[in-house]
Formats: structure tokens, C-alpha cells, sequence
């Protein structure tokens, strides 16, 4: 009896094993890797580039491990685009993540306390360039600024009624050494959609119509889930690491843009370029890619949901 019950309870820690959860949010600009030199276009056919943007990000709820929902308590996270995020949200008891949803902005129970009363290190306390309007109108949820068109523009959005969730949803995510990475790619290209950047200089808490495009299109348009197949190295954040297989071939190798493909059989077939943003995704009819960029691209093979192969290839 004492050996069964032993078992019992070395089984039961090891299915509730405590993981490090650390979420990284990859910044993008489109095909690009997200900094203040990128052009973007608008769908007014107007160019811009942003010379900042920053949100919090409040209330982390995770679905994990057969619909078992772990909140993040006390936490808030300063996001600035034009730096590497990478956050540990501590340790906790889950092993694999199925959706993941927050918060753009501070929910109102934090919204309008005196920023003051925090050690100056805490996410909430001043900031500068300033974050906080004020007690009435609480924290800037987002800011961004930029140019467009030789003009400068900015919008900073406030007040509890912006308070926004957005969701992200994983079909696998996996432990390594104690540790569950969660990854988002959050990409700003159509952060200025339907706005004109001749006339954006908004600073509002609800009213401005302009307001109300810009926390739409942040909703809407700029994260989505990477479920993280490659490999990152600490050291060399971009690198990824190739999987290779002998049964399939993607020939020549490299090509000026034309790649054809043999070997084994698969359901999907997704491809990234070399900062790790899916840029195609193919069916199991494909037998030919073509890619006009050049570069470094990592082609991901999936067969019945579970990523098998990862080939490099070069376009040059």
C-alpha cells in the first residue's frame, strides 16, 4: 500500500509539474521586422513611418490543458514595439496552451490610482514619454507616432471605454526544460487603416471617431498566434534552427524563385522568412513554390497537425 501510494504521488507531481510561462511578442511591419525606418502604406495610398508606438497590456487569461483557464494576476506589461519583448509571467502549472487573450490597456480597478504611489520601477508608475493622462482619463491604453506625407502625426488613445480584449488561439504549444514559450506576432502595417495621417493629431479618452478606427484596427488587425516551431537561440534572436529529413527534397536549391517538391506526403505546408513571420501557407496539392523576394526562407511541413519536416531554403 505504501509503495502504490508513493507511485501515486510522484505521477501526480509530474502531470502538474510547475512551468516558467514566458510570452514573446515578435514586431512586425508587414514582410519586415518592425523599427522606425520601415515604410508603410495605408489603404489611402498614403506612406508613413512610426517613430513610436507603445500599449500595456493588462488581465492575461490562458485556456490551457483541456479548457483549464489560468489568470495572470497582477501583471502588467509596457510593450514597446521598438524593442525585444520578452516576458517571464511566472510559474505555473500548465503544459500546453490553447488560447491566449488580454487586454489592451489598465483595467479600470488600476485605471485612475495615483501612478505616484508605485516604486518608479513598476510598470505603472510615471513614464517618459508620459503614459498617464491624469486621474479622469487614466493611463494612454496606446500611443503611436510617426509621419506621413511630410506630416507628423500622433494618436494617443485613453479611457475606460477602449479598455479592448483581443484573443489569440494555438493548436500546439510545448514545454522545454521547465519552460512553456507563448509567442504573438503583432504586425502595425494596418495600424493606420482608414485614418488619414494628414489630419491625426488626436489625444482623446472616448469621443474622436478617430479613436474609435485606431482601437478597431488595433483589435483587429495587428496580433495574431506564431506557434512557434523554430527554434530561437538567446544569443542570435533570428537564427533558426533547420530540421532536416531525407525523404523529402525541395530542388535546386538555391533558386532565383522557383523551388518544386518531392518526397513524402503532408497536410500543410507553411513558409516563413528568416525573422520568423509566416508569409504563405499551401495545401497537399502543392508540388511547386515561387517566392520573388530574395532571402533566407523556412519551409514547414504538417501532417495530420504535427510539424514534421523544416527545410531551409535561399532565393537569390
Amino acid at each position: 500500500m505504501k509503495k502504490i501510494l508513493l507511485l501515486f504521488i510522484i505521477v501526480n507531481q509530474v502531470s502538474f509539474g510547475q512551468n516558467d510561462i514566458i510570452l514573446r511578442i515578435n514586431h512586425f511591419m508587414g514582410d519586415e521586422q518592425f523599427s522606425s525606418n520601415v515604410l508603410g502604406i495605408n489603404n489611402n495610398n498614403q506612406n508613413f513611418t512610426f517613430s513610436r508606438i507603445e500599449y500595456y497590456i493588462s488581465e492575461i487569461y490562458i485556456k490551457h490543458d483541456g479548457n483549464q483557464i489560468t489568470t495572470i494576476d497582477n501583471t502588467w506589461l509596457l510593450v514597446n514595439a521598438l524593442n525585444e519583448t520578452i516576458v517571464n509571467l511566472g510559474s505555473y502549472p500548465i503544459d500546453s496552451v490553447e488560447s491566449l487573450w488580454f487586454h489592451i490597456g489598465i483595467d479600470s480597478n488600476h485605471n485612475h490610482l495615483d501612478p505616484s504611489l508605485y516604486p518608479v520601477d513598476h510598470v505603472l508608475a510615471p513614464k517618459s514619454p508620459f503614459m498617464h493622462w491624469g486621474w479622469v482619463g487614466g493611463y494612454s491604453f496606446f500611443v503611436f507616432e510617426g509621419n506621413g506625407e511630410g506630416n507628423d502625426f500622433e494618436l494617443h488613445v485613453a479611457g475606460d471605454a477602449n479598455y479592448s480584449s483581443v484573443s489569440s488561439f494555438y493548436s500546439k504549444t510545448c514545454t522545454n526544460n521547465n519552460e512553456l514559450n507563448i509567442q504573438l506576432n503583432a504586425d502595425y502595417k494596418d495600424l493606420l487603416k482608414n485614418l488619414d495621417v494628414n489630419d491625426l493629431i488626436v489625444h482623446d479618452d472616448e469621443t474622436n471617431p478617430k479613436i474609435g478606427i485606431a482601437v478597431s484596427n488595433f483589435k483587429k488587425t495587428v496580433f495574431s498566434a506564431y506557434e512557434g516551431d523554430f527554434i530561437v537561440r538567446e544569443e542570435v534572436p533570428n537564427l533558426i534552427l533547420e530540421v532536416t529529413e531525407s525523404s523529402i527534397s525541395i530542388h535546386p536549391n538555391p533558386s532565383y524563385s522557383n523551388f518544386s517538391i518531392t518526397g513524402c506526403s503532408f497536410n500543410q505546408l507553411y513558409i516563413y522568412n528568416s525573422i520568423g513571420k509566416k508569409i504563405k501557407t499551401f495545401d497537399s496539392s502543392t508540388k511547386n513554390i515561387y517566392l520573388d523576394k530574395k532571402g533566407i526562407y523556412f519551409v514547414h511541413f504538417v501532417k495530420e497537425g504535427e510539424l514534421t519536416i523544416i527545410k531551409k531554403i535561399i532565393v537569390h
